[in-house]
């Protein structure tokens, strides 16, 4: 398997690279029908399909408005589409075959943005139909459509796309529109030399990605360093910022193989390349970060709200391997009142590594144990792999061969590939026969009362790839995918893989447990998955510098859509030292995900593992976690609207501030507290960058005023963490697990120091039921602060809350408490 980056122009590569051509003609379609658009140059001889009457419009201004517009190049397409939503949707279709040069109207059907279907989104985006086009003597054609003004010069073949409301150019090429080569195509457009790169997915380094080359190839590589690409997701979603917070979002919506290079040359542009002649791109036209997230995930989906569970800390191993071995695990953490709400099961569960069944040596019973887990609030999540054993006595593999459900190779045989439990076969996910395939079995898990699944192998990883180079650690490029009814090769679809896994697991909960919130984990995934699941870093070594490195990465995952994130607590590979296991149990706290987890032959990740004092920072750790608990589900239920991440760069919230901007080891989690982790050992004290505001140490009280910095104290037992002045932050009790019942909600208030008013949305629901199903329901309470005035105002929605009483305190020190009636309650605090 080779998946170099052949749109490079290499001296002695015999393959010619083509520009986009000469502009030839433009056409229009109007909600009458198509129409065609001359342009200064126009010949007026392009030949048109059979049977299509076809209006010709004069130069100048077309009437009608448009529901897209294409321009026809000699050597490609170019369609522009105006969504409902906002967006602009480009489409190239190019075409460096010669002997095709003179077909363009089937060029044309290619570049139609409903041609080919995406994996990104559910229904594809409406257009607006708001184009109105424009062509001059002096060879522009330009185009408006809501915000977007674009201008292609036909003298050049230069791109120019501006907003209307500022003139700020959105995108921009210096000459040819697109270019393409041996079955390939790229874009490249110019960069300004002070704006910065954001987003990109999961990536190693630091937050700007500026400088760098990327790869979209979803990769099982457990030998994860710095220089690491790619990894398990693949995200082609990025967003250029400049300073004072102009942003601009592009979304290159392709799940095949294909590169991302932000300015690695310095000749300040980026570039982008794909495995195939149809390049799809979306642009979000801002103007701030948060404007272009909420406008990528109104495309794609946000994250759905999870259970409240999900929420809670998880503990899991590789592997524990019987159910005395749980029951003891989980009585461990009940004698040493350490919280805890789930506990996984890796693959020695089942019986020979055959997904969707158990080894009944080991565990006789599951569907008992499950419920003696449930009596102390912790519920199981099992993992399941793609990967199906190929073993005619095996019910699972020959109901998959009886359904056709399984990949085959262009030669029309099913493939086999090597993982876990030896030769194996890969459903093909893009057929809609093969996600119900993989629903139904689900049967086996759900219905002994297992609450959550955890996608792993899921790139999909095969065992039959070069070990020393891990792209190849995948099916070879000859097995086909169906596509939804456009069979191609695994080149094409490859990050789609996990994506259609993923939605198909999610439909298993829609079968077996109706109107139950899903709790799904996946390592892989692309553009879309946030709807389904949650999402960890994959296997992570037990370092300082993988511990320091999840920070950029969730923090580009979260402006890359994905809300819920997290890593192995104390890393998986190796040994974590007892220093190290503590700073990132207590970094932990504050990512959207929370999971302690280790890999065979490795120490145990266990909170009491490390020793008493540890065990007290871990106990302590955990217990602010649920603590916080109230806050933390609120949040994502603000973010499953706003599409926002739960664990965001300071840069999203100060934008004007120059020092944010590069700023990677210090975030907010929710819009209330700045968290500044540790991530070095024999660390004591470290830098915190205070924005404009005023803020207030989350333990002490202790109040600050920004702009600031301040070198804060970091003991072993906590790192700094600041609450934002004119925050409430609601929170509860210490618990065991998050089905305990609270009867009370404190309200922790920490002014401002003027009279800004802000306001926090407390969600309370039973916690478990799907937001769309019949039933649900919920209440919602708006606290807001203006200078020391608290308001709490009603609440909105019918759920009856356990809660009977607020606490109130300032700064940590308690002022009053108050009846949680419904009645509206005004506190000076």
């Amino acid at each position: 398997m080779v998946l170099t980056d052949d749109m490079a122009i290499q001296r002695n590569d015999p393959f010619p690279v083509f520009s986009c051509g000469r502009m030839l003609h433009c056409f229009a379609v109007t909600r009458n029908g198509p129409v065609r658009f001359p342009l200064a140059s126009d010949a007026g001889d392009l030949p048109v399909p059979a049977g299509n009457d076809l209006d010709i419009a004069g130069l100048g201004s077309l009437e009608q408005s448009c529901v897209s517009v294409g321009l026809y190049f000699e050597n490609g397409v170019l369609t522009f589409t105006h969504t409902s939503s906002g967006l602009l949707h480009l489409v190239c279709a190019a075409d460096s075959d010669l002997e095709h040069q003179g077909e363009p109207w089937e060029r044309a059907l290619r570049a139609d943005p409903s041609y080919e279907p995406s994996f990104a989104y559910d229904e594809p985006p409406s257009p607006a139909g708001d184009m109105r086009v424009t062509s001059t003597d002096a060879g522009v054609v330009e185009i408006t459509a809501g915000v977007y003004q674009i201008q292609v010069s036909e003298s050049d073949i230069a791109l120019r796309i501006q907003d209307l409301r500022d003139g700020h150019t959105l995108l921009a090429t210096r000459s040819d529109v697109f270019t393409s080569r041996r079955s390939r195509i790229g874009m490249e457009f110019t960069i300004d030399r002070d704006e910065r790169v954001f987003g990109a997915g999961e990536r190693m380094g630091f937050l700007d990605k500026r400088g760098k080359r990327y790869l979209n190839w979803n990769t099982d590589d457990p030998f994860i360093r710095e220089t690491t690409d790619p990894l398990y997701q693949s995200i082609p979603f990025f967003v250029r910022w400049q300073p004072g917070g102009r942003s601009v979002g592009i979304f290159h919506d392709y799940p095949g193989v294909s590169w991302m290079d932000f300015d690695s040359s310095g000749n300040d542009s980026i570039r982008l390349h794909q495995a195939e002649e149809r390049m799809s791109l979306f642009l979000c036209a801002g103007p701030s970060l948060a404007d272009v997230i909420g406008q990528y995930t109104s495309l794609t989906g946000t994250g759905m709200l999870p259970p409240k569970w999900a929420l809670g800390f998880h503990q899991s191993r590789y592997s524990y391997r019987t159910e005395a071995e749980v029951l003891e695990l989980v009585a461990g953490f009940r004698k040493r009142n350490i919280a805890l709400d789930a506990v996984y099961l890796d693959i020695h569960y089942m019986d020979e590594y055959r997904v969707f069944t158990w080894d009944r040596d080991a565990f006789p019973d599951p569907a008992t144990m499950i419920e003696r887990l449930a009596a102390e609030g912790v519920r199981v999540i099992t993992i399941v792999d793609p990967g199906v054993k190929a073993d005619s006595d095996y019910h699972v593999y020959r109901d998959g061969l009886a359904r056709d459900v399984f990949a085959r190779r262009s030669s029309g045989e099913v493939y086999h590939g090597e993982v876990w439990p030896g030769r194996a076969v890969f459903p093909d996910f893009t057929a809609e026969r093969a996600r119900e395939f993989w629903a139904d079995h689900h049967k086996s898990l759900l219905g002994a009362g297992v609450s959550g699944i955890w996608n792993d192998m899921n790139e999909p990883a095969d065992f039959s790839g070069d070990e020393l180079d891990r792209i190849t650690f995948t099916p070879p490029l000859d097995v086909v995918f169906e596509g939804e009814g456009r069979p191609k090769g695994h080149m094409h679809y490859h990050n789609a893989y996990a994506l259609k896994m993923a939605e198909a697991t999610h439909a298993a909960f829609e079968k077996h447990r109706p109107g139950e919130r899903p709790f799904l984990l996946t390592r892989a995934g692309y553009a879309g998955v946030q709807k389904y699941a949650a999402i960890w870093n994959g296997d992570i070594d037990s370092s300082w510098h993988h511990l320091a490195q999840s920070i950029p990465m969730f923090l580009n995952m979260g402006v890359s859509g994905l809300p819920f994130v997290g890593s192995d607590i104390g890393g998986f590979q190796s040994d974590a030292t007892p220093e190290l296991y503590a700073r990132w149990m207590q970094f932990a706290v504050f990512t959207p995900y929370m999971r302690a987890h280790s890999a065979v032959d490795t120490g145990p990740h266990e909170p009491w593992c490390f020793g008493s004092a540890v065990e007290e920072v871990a106990r302590e750790s955990i217990n602010l976690r649920y603590r916080l608990l109230p806050y933390i589900y609120s949040v994502f239920a603000g973010s499953a609207e706003t599409g926002l991440p739960v664990m965001s760069p300071m840069v999203l919230h100060w934008p004007h501030d120059e020092r944010c901007a590069a700023m990677w080891d210090q975030f907010m989690f929710g819009p209330s507290l700045m968290v500044a982790p540790v991530v070095y050992p024999d660390q004591r004290k470290r830098l915190v960058v205070f924005p404009e505001g005023s803020w207030y140490d989350f333990y002490s009280g202790e109040q600050i005023q920004g702009p600031a910095e301040k070198v804060a104290e970091a003991p072993l037992e906590r790192i700094p963490v600041y609450a934002r002045g004119g925050s409430v932050i609601p929170m509860q009790r210490v618990v065991a697990h998050s089905g305990d019942s609270v009867t009370e909600i404190e309200l922790h208030c920490f002014p401002a120091s003027d009279d800004s008013e802000s306001s926090f949305v407390l969600h309370e629901d039973d916690g478990i039921t799907r937001v769309d199903a019949d039933g649900y329901e919920y209440r919602r309470t708006s606290l807001s602060m203006r200078g020391r005035e608290l308001v709490i105002e009603c609440p909105e929605g019918r759920y009856q809350s356990a809660v009977t009483e607020f606490v109130v305190y300032c700064a940590g020190v308690q002022v009053g408490r108050y009846p949680a009636d419904g009645n509206r309650i005004v506190v000076d605090v």
